[in-house]
């Protein structure tokens, strides 16, 4: 709910988002998963407004990766090396830069802002930012890969 892609970005101070910004580029038909992630935390935020009862904190997490419980692979970070795989990334990758956080850092944030008293507002969770160029590598040195993917990044 902080920014719908890079180029949004781009207009922020020193190229980062913070916990005051909000994502403006996203809507129904263009990235419709951080549409309604940004839609419902404003509703969540009015509806908070309105009450006592709770306080509300909110963990806006970057790309996460890690150990997954099920089997199931449809998450932002294999839909990035499904993109690397794509035809038009066989030759040169942009060089840009991608927000990761680990699985169990997510967990532990969420239960930390639950159970402290101090938590409020909104946060930002991100573990390393990775170049595309490193996402590939990574890849590329994973045991048992069944793909190789392209290192070499456009020439600015």
């Amino acid at each position: 709910a902080i920014y719908g892609n890079a180029r949004e970005l781009e207009k922020y101070p020193e190229k980062r988002g913070t916990e005051e910004h909000w994502n403006c580029t996203s809507t129904y038909d263009n990235s419709p998963i951080e549409y309604a992630k940004t839609m419902c935390e404003k509703e969540a935020w009015r509806i908070n407004a309105k009450q006592t009862r709770w306080d509300m904190v909110v963990i806006n997490q970057a790309t996460v990766v890690g150990p997954s419980i099920c089997s199931v692979i449809g998450t932002k970070a294999a839909n990035i090396i499904k993109e690397l795989c794509q035809e038009t990334m066989k030759s040169e990758i942009p060089q840009i830069e991608i927000p990761f956080v680990d699985v169990r850092d997510v967990a532990q944030a969420h239960i930390s802002a639950a159970f402290s008293t101090d938590a409020h507002g909104r946060y930002i969770l991100v573990g390393k930012k990775l170049r595309l160029r490193e996402v590939a590598e990574v890849v590329n040195e994973t045991e048992n890969s069944k793909i190789h993917l392209n290192t070499k990044e456009i020439s600015s």
